[in-house]
């Protein structure tokens, strides 16, 4: 009976696989492209509903830097997504909303800004900007311009630094603050995110994400930072 039971759950369908059943990978990721077999360890490390996207990504030469497409991204009962309403305002709160938190009942995976071609900044910049035919702005729930805000880097900011370009300054108006450690990765991010529920599947995802790495360019790899991939 055993034996039976295991043979029917490995011959369920792939496509009917949902992201309830994936569980969290903790492990932090390498420096993909130095790597002989990068795509072997994107399955290692990333959740399967992702590792499509992100190999997609590393193709094109774009720095992924976090991800996260399982089990523990879907709202519990009473839970609410957080939405960029919920956040402007609240970023220097003690309690102000982190990368974790703006994860809730979405998938995500966070790219690193300079890593991007200005074409690619440019082709960003316009999907935040899409409407549905009623109008209202769904862009700006699937694209997010994040940067980092912890106490310590404004205290340290430094008047000498670098004059900004133009994508910088456009970058900066339509950003906002999630607190994430700084230290270990970039102060300018993008988080790419699909609203999940229970009944959401890996195909799902993968389909969602592809029609997004799509869009953009293939650049040169390397032009910017090496690309580093890592799961929440």
């Amino acid at each position: 009976m055993k034996n039976k039971f295991i043979k029917e759950i490995q011959s369920t369908p792939r496509i009917n696989r949902k992201v309830s059943e994936i569980p969290p990978i903790n492990q932090y990721g390498i420096n993909l492209l130095e790597t002989a077999n990068a795509n072997e360890i994107i399955d290692q490390i990333i959740e399967e509903p992702l590792r499509k996207a992100c190999k997609e990504l590393k193709a094109k030469g774009i720095e992924t830097v976090m991800s996260s497409a399982n089990r523990t991204n879907l709202l519990k009962e009473g839970e609410k997504a957080l939405e960029k309403e919920d956040v402007r305002g609240r970023e220097l709160f003690l309690d102000g909303p982190t990368y974790e938190s703006a994860g809730k009942g979405y998938a995500w995976i966070m790219v690193n800004f300079d890593s991007l071609s200005d074409d690619n900044k440019k082709i960003l910049f316009s999907l935040e900007e899409t409407k549905n035919a009623k109008g209202e702005n769904i862009g700006e729930r699937i694209i997010w311009f994040v940067k980092s805000n912890p106490l310590m880097d404004i205290l340290k900011k430094d008047s000498s630094e670098e004059k900004e370009s133009v994508l910088d300054k456009e970058f900066e108006e339509r950003s906002f603050s999630l607190k994430y450690n700084s230290d270990r990765y970039p102060k300018k991010v993008i988080f790419f995110r699909m609203p999940i529920s229970d009944t959401t599947t890996i195909v799902d995802v993968e389909k969602y994400f592809e029609r997004i790495t799509k869009r953009l360019q293939q650049q040169q790899i390397g032009i910017d930072k090496p690309n580093m991939t890592r799961d929440k």
